[in-house]
């Protein structure tokens, strides 16, 4: 667990998760209105910092709400949901991916698309940079001066976490005369790093 987190903070770290990986089966609202509760069952305690013990009350206090069919069993699910989500923020720093990636799959599920293999959301990234890359090379544009606007898109701290995309990519691509090779490595490659041609 992280050093000592105070509860307010950290539901607003959670939100911006929230926002910033569409973790949203439902409105941005309905999170809202679950940390809000959480915020005033801890202000009720008297507790301002993140307990496991603090999460524990809550979800106690809102099971009886559920038996008083005050709410029901569907909305104490999705309570439970963001109380995991919470407590893996303030354990790990960061919000649990086995919980997007079963959503993934649910959404995958009811879309009625065929499964080859074993989908995953890198897929789809994977899939949206390869896509760019294969759009911009038919198009006859320099890939070399669009890698950065792709890397940033795609949220990469290094250039070569983006030219990692490009080693994987078909053989048409690899063969392209759009991509000067040689000015790629020179501006972006570093030793070691080898991109097949």
């Amino acid at each position: 667990m992280r050093q000592v987190t105070q509860l307010k903070p950290l539901i607003e770290e959670l939100l911006v998760e929230i926002r910033r990986y569409g973790i949203k089966e439902v409105s941005m609202e309905q999170y809202q209105t679950v940390c809000n509760r959480i915020l005033k069952q801890s202000t009720r305690e008297g507790a301002e910092v993140y307990s496991h013990e603090l999460m524990h009350k809550f979800l106690k206090t809102e099971e009886m709400r559920c038996t008083n069919k005050e709410i029901c069993p569907e909305y104490l699910r999705f309570q439970k949901r963001v109380v995991r989500m919470l407590n893996s923020l303030a354990d790990t720093g960061k919000v649990r991916t086995q919980w997007m990636t079963m959503q993934f799959h649910h959404c995958w599920k009811a879309s009625g698309l065929i499964k080859h293999g074993n989908p995953r959301p890198y897929d789809l990234r994977h899939a949206f940079a390869s896509r760019n890359l294969m759009r911009w090379i038919d198009n006859g544009n320099d890939i070399t001066a669009l890698l950065p606007f792709l890397s940033t898109y795609m949220g990469h701290s290094e250039i070569k976490s983006t030219l990692y995309c490009v080693h994987l990519l078909p053989e048409r691509i690899r063969k392209s005369s759009g991509i000067d090779w040689t000015r790629l490595l020179n501006i972006y490659g570093e030793e070691g790093v080898t991109v097949e041609k």
